[in-house]
Order: C-alpha cells, then sequence, then structure tokens
C-alpha cells in the first residue's frame, strides 16, 4: 500500500466512475482498474461491488474509504507545510460570502497578517451557496459563510449575528410604524436575493414556522437591488440586513426592525468537515474566533449601556 494507492481509490470513491476518476487522476482507466485491483489484492478483499450500472462501494470498501481520506489528508499536510517552509511565506486561502467581510472580517484579517508577515492569506467573495460548495471541495482553507450551516458537510462556530429589516419605500404605511410585526409579513409583497443567497429562504422558512406567508414576488442577484427598487416603487418592501440598509439607504427608503428578534444574519467560520487545516490557516481560524468573541462581548456591553 501506498499514499498513491490510496489516492486513486479517494478519487474513484468520490466520481463513482472509474473512467471519470481516471480522466482527474491523468492516467488510463486501465492503469487505474490495475491499481485498485492491486490494492484488493493486498488486502485480500474486494473493495467494490461490480454492477452493470457501474461500481458501488462495499462494507470493506465503506471502511477502508474512511481512514484513506485520512491517510492523504495528512500526506497532503506534510507536502504543504515542507513546500511553503521551503518557499517562503505560508498561505491560507479564505472564502467569504458577500457581506462578511465588510462587516466584520477585513480588518481582523489585516491585523492578523500585521502581526503574522510569514503568513499571506489571499482572499476571493462568492454568493453564499458557491462559499460552501468552495470550502468541500477544498479550494479554499477557511470559509467565511452565512447560516444555517450544514454541519454533516462543515465543522462551523458562529462568528456573529446581525438583525434583519424590511426595506419599504416612504410612501408605504410600514415606513411610518416603529416595528413590523410577524402578522405585517402575511401576505406582504416583498422583494428579497434569489436562492443562491441562504439568508432569504431561512427567512422564508421562519415565516413559515410562525405561520405567515410573505409573497416573494421579486428575487434578485444582489442586495443593493432590493434596496433600488424599494426606493422606487411603493408596492414593495425588501428584505435587508440592519448594516446594509444603513450604508445604502437613500431619502426615499426607510429601513423598519422586526419585532421578532430571531430574524438575524448570521456568519459562521466553516472548514471541511474534519479536515485537519495547516498551523498557518489554524491560527487565522482562531485569531478571527477570539477577535469576533471579544468584538461581540464588547458590542453587549455597549448595548447594556446604552439600554
Amino acid at each position: 500500500m501506498n499514499i498513491q494507492q490510496m489516492k486513486y481509490f479517494v478519487e474513484v470513491c468520490r466520481c463513482g466512475n472509474m473512467s471519470k476518476a481516471a480522466q482527474n487522476l491523468y492516467i488510463s482507466t486501465q492503469g487505474l482498474s490495475m491499481a485498485i485491483m492491486r490494492l484488493e489484492s493486498e488486502f485480500s478483499c474486494q473493495l467494490f461491488k461490480r454492477t452493470a450500472k457501474g461500481i458501488q462501494l462495499n462494507e470493506e470498501g465503506a471502511f477502508l474509504l474512511e481512514h484513506a481520506e485520512r491517510i492523504v489528508r495528512e500526506a497532503e499536510l506534510c507536502t504543504e507545510y515542507f513546500a511553503n517552509r521551503n518557499s517562503g511565506p505560508a498561505s491560507v486561502k479564505v472564502a467569504s460570502a458577500y457581506g462578511a467581510l465588510s462587516e466584520f472580517a477585513a480588518n481582523t484579517i489585516q491585523n492578523f497578517t500585521a502581526d503574522n508577515p510569514n503568513v499571506k492569506i489571499s482572499l476571493t467573495e462568492y454568493i453564499d451557496k458557491i462559499c460552501d460548495r468552495v470550502i468541500e471541495q477544498e479550494e479554499a482553507d477557511i470559509g467565511l459563510s452565512v447560516g444555517p450551516i450544514d454541519e454533516t458537510r462543515f465543522d462551523a462556530e458562529l462568528l456573529f449575528k446581525r438583525p434583519m429589516c424590511l426595506i419599504v419605500n416612504k410612501d408605504n404605511p410600514l415606513s411610518k410604524q416603529s416595528r413590523i410585526r410577524t402578522e405585517d409579513l402575511e401576505k406582504l409583497p416583498m422583494v428579497m436575493v434569489n436562492d443562491d443567497f441562504k439568508s432569504a429562504d431561512g427567512f422564508l422558512k421562519q415565516c413559515g414556522e410562525l405561520g405567515v406567508a410573505p409573497l416573494p414576488q421579486i428575487r434578485v442577484g444582489e442586495v443593493i437591488a432590493v434596496h433600488r427598487l424599494v426606493a422606487t416603487n411603493s408596492m414593495y418592501a425588501g428584505l435587508s440586513v440592519e448594516t446594509v440598509a444603513k450604508a445604502v439607504s437613500t431619502e426615499n427608503t426607510v429601513a423598519v426592525p422586526f419585532e421578532n428578534p430571531a430574524f438575524t444574519w448570521e456568519v459562521y467560520l466553516i472548514t471541511k468537515k474534519n479536515r485537519e487545516l495547516m498551523p498557518s490557516a489554524r491560527a487565522l481560524a482562531d485569531y478571527l474566533i477570539v477577535s469576533c468573541k471579544s468584538g461581540n462581548e464588547r458590542a453587549a456591553v455597549t448595548q447594556e449601556t446604552i439600554n
């Protein structure tokens, strides 16, 4: 048994197809089949059920996959560690859902970089669901993603919450209210981001659990479009986050908070389930968590003082 065999086996399991796995591994299908057969011979077992529809893991294969993934990852960690050690600064890739950086992480990451000049951080922003996919496929080390989080796929730590609010045109009767009641949402014509963003669908699910049904009549691809549509049309209400609303509000729009405090926009630090991070990535993740917790504590004290 060697690391290459483990990599081959894991890729076949991931693809569920020998030809596709061979293509991804840049070897022939025959060569890959022979490698898997040698592995089976070495363990004196079969790892797959061969059927007319393809191959499926059997009990022995499922056992090996659990360990093979760990073996391959540990080998990759060693390779990455010594490559970074010999080539200069360590590299950490961060994937962020839109808004998370501006809300908190940009300054914190900048402070981390100042304290750790030997670590090079690469930041890329994505739509919520794409951010999750990037982390699951290990195209980035750390994710700053919007909840809810699928904890069967990711290890997650809540970083912070922000209240959501309703954006309404100044001519909409709801603009005169100090709070949006839950019953106000029943059959309310709304503008919100599309289902690539998790916050809107999470909001609709919460509404359903509370027994009300807003009417999402327009779904758009960015939050700023929600604000623009509401600014020009008094028929619709828009779903937003209070901090975003303050930043982009116009003289034609009013941000009204919800009476129910459960309507929140939540940002989590996520990594792929059971993935072992390189020391530099682990250090950044811990730094973000600690910084957020201390920031949240300061915010709570400030709010308590205000009240």
